[in-house]
């Protein structure tokens, strides 16, 4: 039941992610007219972490999650210029040539429990200057941390999101709001397809292997 259950979770997962479900329409018409964007990724795609932190995490980073990482100027101009020809929209893209060496950046002070965002992200090696970049200086609050009551010192040159992700506040923004019952959903479907399928083939083996024991069971009572 448990192999079945996995293996009705992959496919509806990588149906969603061969779909491009809840992306607009101008992602979906690149990812299938754009030759040169058949192995981009978008930025939701590439990160993963604990589903305790994903709704945070969504909350800072909704501005980018559709932004499509691309290598050079050339790939995101020659992306916008058929959007434009067709008539489809607008998307963004980071520029992963860009963010090829980690920046030295600024530190800041920040209070006891709070956990700097990147550090709860899985991230490909290749991608971490760029996740460092959008991130810095970006923290999660304890769960327990009251942010409506906080006063923030000007000497904080941070952001904060809430643990919930309903708040988001740095000294210049303060936004948020409820949480929708899909927060949290858009991130990390292709590595959540990758260990769906580890998962999978390892309960596979463990089946194969309880039906040979089943099977040799079978033959010693047969036998008695």
């Amino acid at each position: 039941r448990v192999l079945d259950a996995k293996q009705n979770e992959f496919k509806l997962t990588k149906n969603m992610v061969d779909s491009l479900q809840g992306f607009p329409e101008a992602i979906k018409y690149l990812k299938k007219h754009a030759i040169w964007l058949k192995d981009s990724l978008l930025l939701s795609d590439i990160l993963y972490c604990e589903e305790k932190y994903r709704a945070a995490v969504e909350t800072f980073l909704q501005p980018y999650l559709n932004h499509f990482i691309v290598n050079n100027d050339q790939e995101a101009l020659k992306s916008i210029q058929l959007l434009q020809n067709a008539g489809q929209g607008k998307a963004g893209f980071l520029i992963l040539q860009q963010f090829e060496q980690t920046e030295e950046l600024e530190l800041t002070i920040i209070p006891n429990g709070f956990i700097p965002l990147y550090q709860i992200l899985e991230v490909d090696a290749i991608y971490q200057p760029l996740i460092a970049h959008l991130l810095h200086q970006v923290y999660i609050a304890p769960p327990e941390f009251q942010m409506e009551n906080w006063e923030v010192p000007a000497s904080f040159k941070g952001t904060i999101v809430s643990h919930s992700g309903h708040l988001l506040r740095s000294i210049h923004q303060l936004s948020g709001g409820s949480v929708g019952l899909f927060e949290g959903k858009r991130l990390g479907r292709i590595k959540n397809l990758e260990n769906l399928e580890k998962e999978t083939k390892e309960l596979d083996t463990q089946v194969l292997g309880l039906k040979k024991n089943l099977q040799a069971i079978q033959l010693e009572l047969q036998s008695c």
